[in-house]
């Protein structure tokens, strides 16, 4: 939607705003932001173990064992298998970032690359891991005031 650190951030520095204000601001939309992609992915989660809940063949639909049940039943396949394809690859990833642990997980949200930081909540989120998210986060915000500073010095370079 907006981007906290290349579209708020600047604005809000050419408005005038001061540096702590921009950083409540900033901070505050891009961590909230974080835990919205969080909660979505963790509710997208919740949303397809209740279809196998509901449906105790749905396996067998996915499978192609069963028949498929209408229009209803082919969305929902195509959704499992798409979330099961990304799921098998976050839980690979998120191996790997154990090794790193917390820190791995402050250096994806303090990398100032858009993007990565999606990744990192998508982790976080299918797997349901609070702590890796609150790491994720802090090194957003220290990212965020990084990025701050760094906007300061490019403004007063040209003289605003």
């Amino acid at each position: 939607m907006f981007n906290p650190d290349i579209v708020v951030t600047p604005y809000l520095r050419s408005c005038g705003y001061g540096n702590f204000f921009i950083f409540l601001v900033s901070g505050s939309s891009g961590t909230l932001e974080m835990i919205v992609w969080f909660v979505g992915w963790g509710g997208l989660v919740g949303l397809i173990a209740g279809w196998f809940k509901e449906d105790i063949n749905f396996a067998k639909k996915i499978a192609g064992e069963i028949k498929k049940d209408g229009h209803i039943d082919s969305i929902k396949i195509y959704f499992t298998k798409k979330y099961e394809k990304y799921n098998e690859r976050a839980c690979k990833l998120a191996k790997g970032f154990k090794v790193g642990s917390y820190f791995g997980f402050f250096w994806v949200g303090f990398w100032p690359i858009p993007g990565l930081r999606v990744l990192g909540d998508f982790i976080c989120g299918t797997t349901k891991n609070k702590k890796f998210l609150f790491a994720l986060c802090a090194g957003n915000l220290v990212k965020t005031a990084c990025l701050i500073y760094a906007w300061n010095k490019l403004f007063s370079f040209f003289g605003h």
